[in-house]
């Protein structure tokens, strides 16, 4: 899955939109995701509004280097907004899912075949996740960030015992 499409998946969940009818104003919000120090790329990052704030918060999948650059989904839109609604947010930090690429079909002659297989195969071990379980619930997360009525950098700084 490529980095557009894990993009579009994420904005689909954030399509309640990001601000109300009234059109509310959005300002820029970016930064950089590390965690120890060390830049987490392809992480997808998602701003939860707390009570009192307007909207359905907004969302980036970092780059590479931990950049990100914030985006919303207005009702009714077609379309991401870059920006979101200045106030307070949880923010939830969650790798997303990708699927494995398949190897391209080899076309086999039938003396190619492999042998069946005896046994089931094992099952697959699930990858641990890098991102310290806290941070990937809205419930337990501890970064919590005021979003100025300016918007402007905005660096997420995670530890690996928060």
């Amino acid at each position: 899955m490529s980095a557009h499409q894990a993009m579009f998946f994420a904005f689909l969940t954030v399509l309640a939109g990001c601000g109300g009818k009234d059109e509310l104003p959005l300002v820029n919000v970016e930064g950089q995701l590390t965690l120890d120090g060390k830049p987490l790329g392809l992480m997808s990052v998602r701003f939860l509004p707390e009570a009192g704030t307007p909207g359905a918060g907004a969302e980036a999948l970092t780059e590479e280097d931990g950049s990100y650059s914030l985006t919303c989904v207005r009702p009714g839109a077609l379309k991401a907004e870059r920006g979101i609604v200045p106030g307070s947010y949880r923010v939830v930090v969650t790798e997303p899912p990708v699927a494995p690429a398949a190897p391209p079909p080899q076309e086999q002659t039938e003396s190619q075949w492999p042998e069946p297989a005896v046994a089931p195969p094992a099952p697959k071990r699930q990858r641990e996740s890098v991102i310290p379980l806290p941070y990937t619930r809205a419930e337990t997360t501890a970064l919590r960030i005021a979003v100025p009525p300016e918007g402007g950098p905005i660096d997420l700084a995670l530890r690996s015992r928060p």
